[in-house]
């Protein structure tokens, strides 16, 4: 069964199939989950004035009527509670050059803006927001309208206020596809 705004609807279910089961679905799923490309953002945010992030391969748009985009969280991250205090983030979409900066990110790190491959640029939105001009093609600005918890990761809907354009465009976005960062050419750069 269900729900939208209110009301429930029925959806037929499938027929049983009558397949061998998988012996762990957890390994098999999280297997084929690598061979499913995704693009790279760096989520930025503050936390208590100290700008933190994450990387993730799993932002997305939600809606364009209103402008919504979303991101899923590891429930053990330790950037989520600071996502969730201030109520706002940045999802930078990363160029193909910064593999090294979304590696940061994806890292345990104290401090991912200064990783061991040197200092990250870090701009600063009109809302305080930390963002990374010199290494993404665009930065989503969005304030946090929607928290849906997801098994062991939360779903966070971000309401868009604002788009950041870099003043250099790359010519290139970053992917990530079977656990390895790729390049991927733009077909047109604007």
């Amino acid at each position: 069964m269900t729900t939208l705004v209110g009301r429930t609807m029925t959806t037929p279910m499938a027929p049983a199939t009558t397949s061998e089961p998988l012996t762990d679905v957890h390994l098999t799923f999280r297997e084929a989950m690598s061979s499913l490309a995704g693009g790279v953002c760096v989520i930025t945010t503050d936390d208590r004035g100290t700008p933190t992030g994450l990387t993730v391969t799993t932002g997305f748009s939600v809606s364009l009527d209103p402008p919504l985009f979303g991101i899923c969280v590891d429930n053990a991250s330790r950037t989520l509670p600071a996502l969730l205090e201030r109520g706002a983030f940045v999802a930078n979409i990363m160029a193909g050059s910064a593999a090294h900066v979304a590696s940061s990110f994806a890292s345990k790190s104290e401090d991912k803006f200064s990783p061991t491959s040197g200092p990250i640029t870090r701009g600063t939105t009109g809302d305080g927001l930390p963002w990374l001009p010199d290494d993404c093609l665009r930065a989503v600005e969005c304030t946090i309208s929607q928290v849906v918890a997801a098994g062991d990761h939360t779903i966070i809907i971000g309401a868009v206020h604002e788009v950041h354009v870099p003043d250099q465009d790359a010519t290139h976005g970053l992917g990530y596809l079977e656990r390895t960062f790729h390049t991927l050419p733009r077909a047109t750069v604007r």
